[in-house]
């Protein structure tokens, strides 16, 4: 073998370790095609590949919300009602039941709900009282009434029985307003015993007498139901019934002593307490 041949042979043993000390460096594991780990993930033809089978637990976060919770709206107290009348209705009016509009507008306009209470008295102890009234003036009066809320709720009770339905509706609708703001089952009581000894239409009834069953504890309904047996008007008896069905669940309880066991096997929740505390309002407001 001559020196040339010796020096390529030499040559190409040389290149072939340099070859193989590039292609072992360059892998992390021996596989070819995968560079070197710098920074714990691995890339192939420019794409990450899977990740280590390792799992390590996130990080938890010490906020609660990445965004703050939404801020509680504030009350919206109603919008006064500007008692706007037909002509023709009010062109029809005497002169005195003109300033008696007029006397329920400016009680209200200047926030006098002692005036308008005043008002509204005299007009359900009045001679004319309901149907002498013209239904302007008890509109104008109810709206005045829904606008103070729960400590109205007596005085709409008047309008419950009246002639007309349209009034008796509006009235209806301002009445369950009103006691949605009551937090007492007694208050509530009372106002349904009210409602019991006014009210001549059927549905209304049936409607009032259902918050019995909604809004009250047992002895609270229980007490309630036998005053309604006691003082109701026959509307109120007819629909009686009904309610002591939906409390009971019984259709063989009728009459207060059955109540009354009814109540003894079924007590008021301990925990309950006196939770349904008095009435909040503006009884103290000029």
């Amino acid at each position: 073998m001559n020196g040339k041949t010796i020096a390529m042979l030499l040559g190409a043993v040389v290149i072939g370790a340099g070859a193989v000390f590039i292609f072992t460096s360059d892998s992390t594991d021996g596989k070819p095609g995968e560079p070197e780990n710098k920074g714990g993930a691995i890339v192939s033809k420019g794409k990450p590949a899977a990740k280590s089978e390792v799992k390590t637990e996130p990080k938890k976060s010490t906020k609660i919300s990445e965004t703050p919770a939404a801020a509680k709206p504030a009350p919206v107290r109603r919008k006064k009602p500007d008692f706007e009348i037909d002509k023709s209705d009010e062109e029809n009016l005497t002169e005195a039941q003109r300033r008696l509009l007029e006397e329920v507008r400016a009680a209200l306009r200047g926030d006098d709900y002692k005036s308008l209470m005043k008002l509204v008295k005299l007009m359900q102890e009045s001679n004319e009282w309901p149907d002498g009234i013209p239904d302007s003036i008890k509109k104008a009066a109810l709206e005045a009434l829904g606008w103070y809320g729960s400590k109205t709720a007596p005085e709409i009770v008047g309008f419950l029985g009246d002639a007309n339905p349209a009034i008796v509706s509006a009235a209806l609708d301002y009445w369950e307003d009103a006691i949605s703001e009551i937090d007492s089952d007694r208050e509530l009581a009372v106002q349904i015993k009210l409602a019991a000894q006014a009210v001549h239409a059927n549905d209304t009834m049936e409607s009032i007498l259902g918050e019995i069953v909604s809004g009250m504890r047992h002895s609270v309904a229980v007490e309630t139901i036998i005053a309604v047996m006691d003082n109701g008007n026959a509307i109120a008896a007819a629909n009686i019934s009904a309610v002591i069905e939906d409390l009971t669940g019984s259709t063989t309880i009728k009459t207060a002593e059955d109540l009354a066991k009814w109540l003894d096997e079924n007590p008021d929740d301990p925990t309950d307490e006196d939770m349904y505390g008095g009435m909040t309002g503006l009884d103290d407001e000029d």
